[in-house]
């Protein structure tokens, strides 16, 4: 048998058991197909659970899971159309919710899933009791899932307004909590952040006056998530602030604090978290979920790392590499980010009557979230950029992002783009954006160190994956701005300019990102530094860019632009104490940023200043600066700096000093020379 034909005897005679060929001989041959379509799902998730974790196991997988998939259609189509007098009009109902379900999931046919929604629509409406109204919400539940992927919000929103009020009237809570969630999301792609942060306050209050106390911290986390995404900085770290306690994290470590807490701090989790729901240090109950913890922990980070505290984010990182090691999927769900909240409060005496389905959600609330490669890739990115910035160790930000980039590499050989199903679909688009990203912090980490051949390598890597992934518009101003600092540092000040240029054009366009945002103003800061220099001397032009960067700041405020302003102001000012004081200021910054580059680069900047009038005071910064440079790998910055130490021992007569200095300079000064005399960049990037 060549490739794979779902045989009948390793299914069906499985499935052929004296209770099936009862159910035939009732005439209850649709439970029976629906039976077989189930075996032939779950065969078909297996076979992915297998691929993805043990992707050199299965061969050919895909064509197998596509079979298995239009056999299980197969299945419940033949159970809709099987004439019998066994087959109620719920069992209809139910057979054609499964069938729309399993079309909205592993196939791109999302018309023939709404055109079954609405046949067994019709069919429950016309069901008289609450025999069939939890098939019902679930079906109103799949065709706003079906609204929100087709981008009819409108529609989206007025189905959740019936399914809502029906929930309501019959005080079906968990389905409250559903629809509240799906309304924030619906507000959320709407770009209406007031809406989404209403309804997940709803969902708060609803889990809080039942005492679902999980629950309502999932709601809070979705709102900073969604705050976050949207740009709205200050309220995400408002719902986080008021998550940190009851994650029994360290209060000290707030949001609300001003500066980064020193190095050493930690976020210790109290020993009482493990115990029941009602754990509490002293009277605060604490969050039961792991998954739960992840979660928070990852948009922590994020937050800590836009405002600058990344002491605070160094912190949380090593609590979340803690807590995914005690977070292993524990079946398919969980490994595709699944995960279940419990209920607290119980049913009504009612509900037993409203169908065997409602078992299946009962006493918990599902949670869709990132799967579990997608958390721990985007963790190795986390990594790779709180370890960036401090550089007194250099190989471990380039080695979180290179392991990064492997396992990113892994997915996409599990999850191709051959492959039709809709979540496998975003998955791909989600690793292409990751390892994108992923590629261009690498390219950071190499133009700091000043290995300029392997940051050109890295760049052009980001820009074939941007081009076969189909991410470039997307990635192209990211893209021009690592190269107009690769052409900066090479010395080709005219092409740095026009990359600046290009992205400055592109980065507008995405401006409320706000990464895009900030890379524009950075990009505005270098060029007019190259404009402070004496090859492309323009102050005319520095005063213009100085200007815009300083408004640019003002509207989108950033730890790391305001240090970069205060390194250009110093070039622009005239008299040593003004000059001296932005150095000062953003020595204070860069320390509290633990940007060993800035650092380097200021106290350089700093010793220059002192040069002659104050020789000792030089000579400290200046050495300061080389030392910190070299421990960082900080290879312009060290040269310079040594360049200036031997110039100041020979200007106050001490020879030895700069004899020795000059011998410490050769090996960094040739490494130099050596770059600037690779021609990097070709015509292939022109093209």
């Amino acid at each position: 048998m060549t490739g794979f034909e779902p045989s009948p005897t390793s299914l069906a005679d499985a499935a052929m058991s004296q209770k099936t060929q009862s159910f035939i001989a009732q005439g209850k041959t649709h439970l029976v197909l629906w039976g077989l379509a189930e075996e032939y799902i779950d065969q078909a998730r297996s076979l992915c659970f297998v691929a993805t974790t043990q992707p050199n196991a299965q061969v050919d997988w895909r064509k197998r899971h596509h079979d298995l998939i239009f056999c299980a259609i197969k299945c419940l189509v033949a159970s809709i159309s099987t004439a019998s007098h066994a087959m109620t009009q719920l069992d209809k109902a139910k057979a054609g919710l499964r069938l729309a379900q399993i079309l909205f999931e592993e196939t791109e046919n999302l018309q023939r899933a709404e055109e079954e929604i609405n046949k067994a629509i019709t069919i429950v409406d016309a069901i008289q009791g609450s025999s069939a109204l939890d098939i019902q919400l679930r079906l109103y539940e799949l065709r706003i899932q079906i609204y929100i992927e087709t981008k009819r919000f409108r529609l989206a929103k007025n189905a959740l307004r019936i399914a809502t009020t029906e929930a309501a009237k019959h005080e079906l809570y968990w389905w409250r909590y559903q629809f509240c969630f799906l309304k924030a999301r619906v507000h959320f792609l709407m770009s209406d952040i007031a809406g989404s942060l209403s309804a997940l306050n709803q969902g708060a209050t609803l889990a809080d006056e039942r005492g679902d106390f999980d629950l309502k911290l999932a709601f809070w986390i979705v709102a900073g998530q969604y705050s976050l995404m949207l740009s709205n900085w200050d309220q995400a770290m408002r719902y986080l602030q008021k998550l940190i306690p009851h994650m029994g994290l360290d209060e000290k470590l707030a949001l609300s604090s001003g500066a980064p807490s020193s190095a050493s701090s930690s976020l210790s989790v109290s020993a009482k978290e493990s115990g029941s729901s009602t754990s509490t240090t002293g009277h605060l109950q604490l969050c039961q979920s792991k998954q739960l913890r992840v979660f928070f922990l990852i948009l922590y980070i994020t937050c800590t790392l836009r405002s600058g505290s990344v002491a605070q984010s160094l912190a949380a990182l090593s609590t979340l590499h803690a807590a995914l090691d005690e977070t292993r999927p524990k079946d398919a769900y969980e490994l595709q980010g699944i995960f279940r909240i419990p209920l607290k409060a119980r049913p009504n005496q009612g509900d037993h009557n409203r169908g065997s389905l409602y078992y299946e959600t009962w006493p918990h609330i599902s949670i869709k979230w990132m799967s579990f490669s997608q958390v721990y890739c985007l963790t190795y990115l986390l990594s790779g950029i709180c370890n960036k910035a401090d550089m007194t160790q250099p190989t471990k930000a380039e080695q979180f992002l290179v392991e990064g980039i492997k396992a990113v590499d892994r997915e996409f050989s599990v999850n191709d783009y051959e492959t039709s199903t809709i979540h496998v679909r975003r998955n791909q688009r989600w690793f292409s954006l990751l390892m994108m990203t992923m590629l261009l912090h690498l390219t950071d980490v190499f133009l700091i160190k000043y290995n300029l051949v392997a940051a050109e390598d890295t760049i052009l890597k980001a820009t074939y994956w941007s081009k076969v992934c189909g991410t470039w518009e997307a990635a192209k101003w990211r893209i021009s701005l690592s190269i107009g600092m690769l052409m900066q540092l090479s010395g080709r000040l005219e092409e740095a300019l026009e990359w600046y240029n290009i992205c400055n054009c592109h980065s507008e366009e995405n401006h409320r990102d706000p990464e895009g945002y900030e890379a524009k103003t950075l990009a505005i800061i270098n060029m007019a530094l190259i404009h402070c220099g004496d090859r492309l001397q323009d102050l005319e032009k520095v005063s213009k860019l100085q200007l815009e960067a300083r408004a640019r700041h003002a509207t989108c405020p950033s730890t790391n632009v305001l240090c970069a302003l205060h390194i250009l102001d110093s070039r622009v000012k005239e008299g040593l104490i003004p000059v001296r004081q932005h150095l000062q200021e953003a020595l204070r910054l860069s320390s509290a940023l633990m940007n060993t580059q800035m650092r380097s680069l200021t106290l350089l900047l700093l010793g220059d200043s002192y040069m002659h009038p104050h020789d000792e005071q030089a000579e400290k910064m200046l050495m300061a600066g080389y030392v910190h440079a070299v421990k960082t790998s900080n290879q312009i910055v060290a040269a310079a700096a040594g360049s200036c130490l031997k110039e100041l021992y020979l200007a106050t007569s001490q020879g030895i000093k700069a004899s020795q200095q000059a011998q410490k300079n050769t090996p960094i000064l040739e490494t130099i020379d050596q770059a600037f005399q690779t021609r990097l960049m070709g015509p292939l990037l022109h093209e």
